[in-house]
C-alpha cells in the first residue's frame, strides 16, 4: 500500500490496508481487493511463485504487516 487504504477480503475476512503496509495472499487464499468508498488510493500488486513450503512461511498468513524503512535494508 503507498497510499490512502485499501479494502482487503481474503478468506471472507476483511482487513483494512493503510499506508506503508502490506500483506501476502497464499497458494489457494481467495481474495478481493477494492477502494473504499470514494477515496483515492495507490497500491501495487505483485504476483510471484516461491520455491519454499507454505508451513515455514505460516507466520505471514493473513496478517498485516507495517513496512517500515528497516524492512527495505
Amino acid at each position: 500500500m503507498d497510499t490512502g487504504e485499501l479494502g482487503v477480503e481474503v478468506d471472507g475476512v476483511e482487513h483494512i490496508l493503510s499506508n506503508q503496509q502490506i500483506m501476502l495472499y497464499f497458494p489457494g487464499q481467495f481474495h478481493k481487493q477494492y477502494i473504499r468508498g470514494d477515496k483515492s488510493s495507490s497500491y501495487l500488486t505483485i504476483m510471484f511463485d516461491m520455491n519454499i513450503r507454505t508451513k515455514d512461511m505460516a507466520h505471514l498468513k493473513d496478517r498485516i504487516i507495517d513496512c517500515t524503512p528497516s524492512c527495505t535494508n
